[in-house]
């Protein structure tokens, strides 16, 4: 471009309609990048005027971080092309950020010195913040409708969804995309979808909001689910409706939580009816009372007759109890304190009957606001209160003349009445018992027993009875027979306490059972010794017989010998006052009747070892004389040394016995099992049959010296007995290792 060119294009640029009216920048630079022209459109965008940067270097207006893109860009512009776009941030007089966006051209003069270049622009900050704030305005609602606890959603006139927002999974268990194209009836049982489509319709011809539409869904795991729905109609550009836009709140818990609250309303309501309660509500300001049905009709009048105020409650309140119901409404106004007074009323009838107002006192900002509360009869538990002032009368002349003691305690054991026998048996004044500890009248053995007794009754109420002893005031111990009772009353319970001295019935009963126990004794040791002769004589013909018939001898010798084991219990039975079979009776006495064997032997060795007698339980006597028989014969029959005796050996101890029987020189079978029976002939299959299924345990075993049986005693088969009450022995002198030879009828 020649330089004449360029000279007019400059002084163009200097005219007023482009230097100051209009609003594209407009600023020219020379050839090192300074400023030469800076127009009004760049001074109200930058806050510069033209005299503060005429000169100064274009770098000054740009953001550091982008000068040196600018720089390669202007550095590199073609002097016979178009110029170059950009957007970039300049720089303010007051560090303000101005967005524009611009573009430069060269203009070339001869001198290169000499050359321009043209900036023009237009500042977008404007533009570029509108764009931001929509978009953010963009962000907020799209964040809005996202997070929101309701489902926003659009429908068309056929209830179709066009869109449902995310918040749909959370509510109704679907997602957005399973929602969209189906209608709101594809999520309502069959039931809840007839119900809907009528009143949607009628809402589309009327083309109104709606508010607050409850509807009943049905969540994708079959649940149902409750919904508020809030809408309204959106249209086309020719009015025409196309649906409704609007949201759902799932209000399941709070419609069941409302149902609740009117169910319990309800039946609050119908528990105050039942009751005979109303309730009534003082507003002080404007001292306005309301009173409900059941206030009216226990004052006597017809619910709602006049306007009810303080002065009419007061002209109902009967005139002898009028100032204690004044004064405790001032203590509730005044401190606090909760209102709760019994009072009779005057009805119009002119009778009286007997209420309880009960309420408290409610405050706002510190100033007393209303009271409220309930009102009800107490008619029947006042005649109640007054008929039992009658019976405790009768119940106290009762008491005080009945032939047994009688005390009351409460549920700390603390005696609080007790009658003129209780006195006379305990030896104490009724001043000195009242406020005692009952356990401190009882025996000291017995006072944990009756303690016990004590919290059975305050748990089951009893009734219960027993015999105990008690101990007067001179340390007189006195057998009783306890009676006692719970007594359940409004303000807790009491326990009362019949006592009855049954010394004399004790001695009464004590003569009575010696002379059955005299008499029993008798007649047992009759029958038994009646038996043993019995026995006795049936000995005496099976030895006759045996005598007679050598044959047989050997068979009946075994049945001689079992019968008198038999004998024998019944002869000890006989013998003693108590009846008791003492082992160490017995085992003497069976060794003694022992018959011989053709073999011989030299008689049995009887050694004791007791710390106390044995004695064997009734029912199994027999039996245990039968098999100790058996076993003492069988140890005669197999014994192979006639140098030794049979040894045999009783031991009690800890209340438990063991008699050890030692056949010398005998052998058992080589497959003798006697558990099992293998090897056990007719004796010992006898002792297997007697055997006691407790307290009897038997075992073999061959020993150096001969067949060791050994029987094992203890309970229930016997019991451990005082040697001192017993024959065989005193602790005193027995002597632990004493052995008794005793031959028997051995040859």
């Amino acid at each position: 471009m020649n330089d004449s060119i360029a000279q007019s294009l400059l002084a163009s640029l200097q005219h007023p309609a482009l230097r100051d009216a209009t609003d594209t920048l407009l600023l020219v630079l020379d050839g090192e990048g300074r400023i030469v022209l800076f127009n009004r459109a760049c001074e109200l965008s930058t806050g510069y005027r033209e005299a503060d940067v005429i000169g100064h270097p274009f770098r000054t207006l740009i953001a550091r971080e982008q000068w040196e893109n600018v720089r390669r860009t202007l550095a590199t512009l073609p002097g016979d092309t178009p110029g170059t776009h950009l957007a970039t941030t300049w720089i303010g007089k007051d560090e303000q950020v101005r967005y524009i966006q611009w573009s430069a051209s060269l203009l070339e003069e001869n001198d290169v010195t000499a050359r321009k270049i043209i900036i023009t622009g237009i500042d977008i900050t404007g533009y570029r913040e509108s764009l931001r704030s929509r978009f953010e305005a963009d962000s907020r609602y799209r964040a809005l409708v996202e997070t929101t606890a309701d489902v926003i959603w659009e429908f068309d006139t056929d209830a179709v969804y066009r869109y449902v927002s995310p918040r749909v999974h959370a509510v109704l268990g679907y997602t957005p995309a399973e929602v969209v194209g189906h209608s709101l009836y594809a999520f309502t049982t069959d039931e809840e979808a007839e119900r809907l489509r009528p009143l949607l319709a009628e809402k589309f011809r009327r083309r109104k909001p709606f508010h607050h539409f409850i509807n009943h869904r049905r969540h994708k795991d079959g649940r149902e689910v409750i919904l508020s729905c809030s809408g309204v109609p959106f249209f086309d550009n020719r009015g025409e409706l196309l649906g409704y836009r609007g949201m759902s709140r799932d209000v399941t818990e709070l419609q069941r939580a409302e149902a609740r609250l009117r169910e319990s309303e309800e039946r609050l309501r119908l528990s105050l009816d039942l009751a005979g309660i109303g309730a009534w509500d003082w507003h002080l300001p404007s001292d306005r009372l309301y009173w409900s049905d059941n206030v009216w009709r226990l004052l006597g009048r017809e619910p709602g007759d006049r306007v009810p105020d303080y002065a009419t409650f007061l002209a109902c309140v009967h005139p002898e109890d009028r100032a204690g119901v004044e004064a405790a409404v001032a203590r509730c106004l005044e401190t606090g304190e909760p209102y709760d007074v019994e009072h009779r009323v005057v009805r119009p009838d002119g009778t009286v009957h007997w209420v309880r107002g009960v309420g408290n006192l409610q405050r706002r900002d510190g100033k007393p606001e209303r009271m409220l509360g309930v009102f009800m009869s107490v008619d029947a538990r006042k005649r109640a209160e007054r008929q039992l002032q009658a019976s405790e009368r009768k119940y106290r002349f009762l008491i005080d003349n009945a032939a047994d003691a009688i005390a009351l305690i409460d549920e700390t054991a603390t005696v609080v009445e007790v009658n003129r026998q209780a006195s006379a048996l305990f030896g104490y004044s009724r001043e000195e018992m009242i406020g005692q500890l009952a356990f401190n009248f009882s025996h000291p053995d017995h006072r944990e027993r009756q303690l016990e007794l004590f919290h059975q009754l305050l748990h089951s109420g009893g009734p219960v009875t027993e015999e105990t002893w008690v101990r007067n005031r001179n340390g007189l111990d006195v057998p009783v027979e306890l009676r006692a009772t719970r007594l359940r009353l409004d303000e807790g319970s009491l326990i009362q306490v019949i006592t009855r001295d049954i010394t004399e019935r004790r001695e009464r009963e004590a003569a009575r059972l010696d002379r059955e126990r005299r008499q029993r004794d008798t007649l047992v040791r009759e029958v038994h010794h009646r038996i043993k002769n019995n026995l006795q004589g049936i000995l005496g013909l099976l030895r006759n017989q045996a005598f007679g018939n050598p044959a047989l001898a050997a068979g009946l010798e075994k049945i001689i010998q079992q019968v008198q084991a038999i004998a024998l219990v019944h002869g000890i039975h006989g013998q003693r006052a108590d009846g008791a079979l003492l082992l160490c009776e017995m085992l003497p006495a069976l060794l003694r009747s022992m018959p011989g064997y053709p073999r011989g032997h030299r008689g049995y060795e009887l050694a004791r070892d007791q710390e106390h007698a044995l004695t064997v339980c009734e029912e199994e006597g027999v039996a245990m004389a039968l098999i100790l028989g058996e076993l003492l014969a069988n140890a005669a029959k197999h014994a192979r040394d006639d140098s030794h005796p049979i040894s045999v050996r009783l031991q009690a101890r800890g209340g438990k016995g063991e008699i050890r029987i030692i056949a010398p020189g005998a052998r058992l079978p080589a497959d003798f099992d006697f558990d099992t029976g293998r090897q056990c002939h007719t004796g010992l299959e006898l002792v297997r049959a007697l055997m006691p299924r407790q307290g009897l345990e038997l075992a073999y075993r061959q020993t150096a010296s001969g067949v060791l049986t050994r029987l094992r005693l203890a309970p229930p088969l016997v019991l451990a007995t005082p040697l001192s009450g017993a024959p065989c022995g005193n602790p005193e002198n027995h002597d632990d290792n004493k052995i008794d030879t005793l031959t028997g009828d051995a040859q």
